[in-house]
């Protein structure tokens, strides 16, 4: 494989002899040889990655629920305890995937920082 720096900074590795199969975004009549970022091909070649990339080609279910956890954790960052979280009342709606609930009583958010009940 070699490598292509981006203008970014980033290293995209191209397949040698690859063939161009991907289509352009925006004209139909361009093709592409396939590339790939350091970290795809971690996934692939580095052990504990490995490891993990085949448990999730082999249970998708998993992939989606770790997907989905992370995903919520990612967009609810700063929101404090799950009782702040914008929803019906009464509604369980994402708490499956929020994780530990702080309780209602709690006056911080994860830094430490004191906020108003």
């Amino acid at each position: 494989m070699g490598a292509d720096e981006e203008p970014g900074g980033a290293q995209q590795w191209k397949a040698k002899g690859g063939a161009a199969t991907i289509p352009d975004a925006y004209d139909k009549s361009r093709k592409h040889v396939p590339t790939m970022l350091t970290t795809d091909l971690s996934l692939r070649f580095d052990p504990a990655y490995e490891k993990i990339s085949r448990r999730f080609h082999q249970h998708p279910d998993q992939l989606a629920d770790a997907f989905a956890r992370a995903w919520f954790k990612l967009t609810h960052r700063d929101m404090g305890p799950i009782v702040r979280y914008p929803r019906p009342a009464g509604s369980e709606g994402d708490a499956a995937v929020a994780g530990p609930d702080p309780g209602r009583g709690s006056s911080a958010d994860r830094r430490g920082r004191t906020l108003p009940l």
